[in-house]
């Protein structure tokens, strides 16, 4: 589920759909969403729910409350995990036992960073002080699966300044650590400033070494890293995202949200008042639909699957494409081997964890074949 409101407004470096939050249009959305979740969800029963945005906790009390109602169509008795995003800045106690009351059993809280001047050259509305307390608001709510995302690679920081943060988070004792390096997107603030000359992009050489220091600091203390930016303490990997990393099938709900059947991928429209006339107006608020060819399909669900620490996993691929990997692969598969950038192990192929860093690489030649 998609909320697509931020406030006061989006982070410099973010790319995703959202607007500032206005009340008048927030009740319009909300209404919107309790249609779309009635004629998209009917009989159907998730095995994991995922609330994002834009920013959820951006929303009032009230309608977080009626946030939480509109998802009380889908029936809950296949339910393994409800995670619902919190920004620090917009996070408070009577929030977090909103959300828990409403069934939600993980929160992930976007802190990106515990030093104030990161966070104000990312453009984020919180401080350091604040990220910490919404740890301890979480904890206190209730909530035993507390997950924080970190940005790595910030230009004008320093490899100890790194070696802070992941301090900083470990100290706090979540359960689960999402580490992603900040990107440039076309058309973000953050994007127009590196063009004008304030800042130099990241070095790739600096990020693959800050991605092995994120690695062993983090496995030293316990976090398994099971996804290229993922790490997790034993049995608290996020559910929803091994689902997505599989190319399982998800239903999405919300402007700019994506659906999933297996085959065909539809896509809302990225517009709240676009939304909310097609929801009134009783049809699907869908913009884009395709229907993926069977060697795309093959191709997206590898270049996926090689996120994960278990690679291409024969049985799971099968299951999702009704290909054998090791046969349609098997000239990619063992060309990559010989370069040392993909190894064997039985009935799966995975990326070396030494060379997580060219996943990209490896993904592209995966792509390239399945077109």
């Amino acid at each position: 589920m998609h909320v697509p409101f931020c406030s006061p407004g989006k982070c410099r470096y973010c790319d995703f759909y959202s607007v500032p939050r206005e009340e008048g249009l927030e009740a319009l959305f909300l209404r919107a969403l309790r249609r779309e979740a009635e004629t998209a969800g009917a009989g159907v029963a998730p095995r994991t729910i995922y609330v994002g945005g834009g920013t959820p906790t951006a929303l009032s009390e009230l309608s977080l409350l009626m946030l939480f109602e509109a998802l009380s169509v889908f029936s809950r008795h296949a339910l393994e995990e409800f995670t619902v995003e919190a920004n620090p800045g917009t996070f408070g106690a009577a929030k977090a036992e909103l959300m828990r009351n409403g069934g939600a059993d993980r929160i992930s809280i976007g802190v990106q960073s515990f030093d104030d001047g990161v966070l104000r050259f990312l453009g984020r509305h919180h401080t350091a002080r604040e990220a910490v307390e919404a740890v301890r608001i979480a904890r206190r709510a209730g909530f035993e699966n507390v997950s924080l995302d970190l940005i790595s690679d910030v230009p004008g920081t320093g490899r100890e300044d790194w070696r802070g943060e992941l301090e900083a988070a470990v100290a706090l004792e979540p359960d689960h650590i999402s580490v992603y390096s900040l990107t440039q997107e076309p058309g973000t603030p953050l994007h127009a400033a590196m063009e004008r000359g304030e800042f130099e992009p990241f070095d790739p050489d600096e990020s693959a070494a800050r991605m092995e220091l994120t690695a062993s600091f983090l496995e030293s203390h316990g976090y398994g890293r099971y996804e290229i930016s993922n790490y997790a303490l034993p049995g608290r990997e996020c559910a929803h995202n091994r689902i997505y990393w599989r190319n399982g099938p998800v239903l999405g709900l919300g402007p700019s949200a994506v659906t999933f059947d297996g085959r065909t991928r539809t896509r809302n429209v990225a517009d709240v008042e676009g939304y909310v006339r097609a929801l009134e107006r009783g049809e699907r608020p869908a913009v884009f639909s395709e229907t993926l060819a069977a060697r795309r399909l093959a191709g997206e669900t590898a270049m996926l699957m090689l996120r994960r620490r278990e690679g291409i996993v024969r049985s799971e691929f099968l299951a999702v494409t009704g290909e054998d990997p090791f046969s349609l692969y098997a000239e990619t598969i063992a060309d990559l081997e010989s370069q040392g950038l993909l190894e064997r192990d039985g009935e799966s192929a995975r990326i070396p964890p030494s060379r997580m860093a060219l996943a990209d690489h490896v993904a592209l030649h995966f792509i390239e074949t399945g077109e």
